[in-house]
């Protein structure tokens, strides 16, 4: 029988395994993530027991201080059981932090097993998918299978959600350093799921900030010559050749602006993903003029029901309706208002200030995400943020590693 402190000793050591399998559960429905979820409770409980104490790292302040003004804003909402679930929903935002912080700070060697194991999980799904629309191709002939919303229909995944963890991985496997052959296969192989999953803002925020990053790394010049070309010759393909993703970019070149900014009746209308998103910010700026936006906000999660009045009022469309504003920022300033926009914006400049490259890559790209989906709305996208912002804020610097062994706490 071994004694509580050899089970401490073994989780501690298989922390990378664990939380990379946590954040694979995003592929599957939401009880698969829930339970994971409730298994890591109970290891918390068994850790605080032997401890005798709780450890909390303090770089993961700024994101509880977030949850805890959005479960304040049951005391303004005008809709406390919307509240009552967005707080539900959103709880993860505190709890994975606290559980990680249990951890020891994660090195390098841990967050490349940990992005190991997830990417893993996604290139297997990936596979299954791809089987998947293979056969349903066979029985209607449409390549809709094999892109975008399509691809991931199995456990019924929305491709940007996807896609967003796809990236989170490809970047962090660019700047860590040391890669395989068998680390860049992954990464290669990654990529191209990233293009079939056919999510615009995703690919292009990848491609950048990988070129970005890779230019920072003056020191493998070979490295970075190589990827470099790869992710250049991909983009050739991309413009050059016929493709789905190349036609939902063509989509998206025909903007009527001046329509969607100052048109009264949309009935008729077909927006485009950048133009449904552009009358959403005009809405948000109606609301504010209006005052019915404030400095508390509407509430956590009471804002959609407002939306779809205006969606109504302007007469758009009826597939429009029971969506979220698709932008973060927007979802939180209607939600929470300025203090709570503002809160969030303190999540990401924390990373600025600390000038790690895996919290600044990873905090730019889910920084530019966010004008695009409301992430913090569904619980794929809380637990991804949520694993991730703690995951590279709970990182040791190399200095900092030769100074403390894997098992001290901050």
């Amino acid at each position: 029988m071994r004694s509580g402190k050899e089970i401490l000793g073994i989780v501690e050591n298989n922390k990378p395994i664990i939380w990379g399998l946590f954040l694979s559960t995003i592929l599957f429905k939401y009880a698969i993530g829930n339970i994971f979820l409730g298994l890591l409770l109970a290891l918390f409980v068994f850790q605080w027991v032997q401890n005798r104490k709780v450890f909390f790292n303090k770089s993961l302040v700024p994101m509880i201080v977030f949850f805890l003004f959005g479960a304040l804003s049951l005391f303004w909402t005008t809709n406390v059981s919307v509240t009552a679930k967005g707080i539900y929903s959103t709880l993860p935002l505190a709890i994975i932090p606290v559980l990680l912080s249990q951890y020891s700070r994660f090195n390098t060697s841990d967050l490349r097993k940990t992005i190991r194991v997830f990417s893993l999980c996604l290139l297997l799904y990936f596979l299954a998918c791809f089987i998947n629309a293979t056969i349903l191709f066979f029985k209607d002939h449409s390549f809709s299978h094999f892109f975008y919303h399509g691809l991931v229909s199995l456990f019924e995944n929305n491709a940007i959600y996807i896609s967003l963890a796809v990236a989170v991985c490809i970047l962090i496997g660019i700047n860590l350093p040391n890669n395989t052959v068998k680390d860049y296969v992954v990464i290669a192989l990654l990529g191209v799921f990233l293009f079939f999953l056919s999510s615009k803002n995703i690919i292009v925020s990848t491609f950048f900030l990988s070129l970005i990053t890779l230019f920072n790394h003056k020191e493998n010049r070979k490295k970075v010559l190589v990827i470099s070309t790869v992710l250049l010759v991909a983009l050739l393909v991309l413009i050059v050749f016929d493709n789905p993703v190349k036609q939902r970019f063509i989509r998206e070149l025909s903007v009527n602006a001046d329509f969607v900014w100052i048109g009264q009746d949309f009935y008729n209308y077909k927006f485009s993903g950048f133009e449904v998103r552009l009358f959403q910010w005009r809405i948000m700026g109606e609301m504010i003029q209006n005052h019915q936006i404030g400095i508390f906000g509407l509430g956590l999660y009471n804002i959609d029901y407002l939306l779809n009045q205006y969606f109504s009022y302007y007469n758009l469309y009826k597939g429009y309706f029971y969506i979220n504003f698709h932008n973060q920022y927007l979802q939180t300033l209607g939600e929470l208002g300025f203090i709570g926009l503002g809160l969030l914006f303190w999540l990401f400049f924390k990373a600025f200030r600390f000038k790690n490259a895996y919290q600044l890559v990873v905090i730019m790209l889910f920084m530019i995400a966010f004008f695009t989906e409301s992430f913090l709305s569904r619980q794929k996208g809380v637990f991804l943020f949520a694993t991730m912002y703690s995951l590279v804020f709970s990182f040791l610097n190399t200095g900092e590693e030769d100074q403390k062994s894997a098992i001290n706490k901050k």
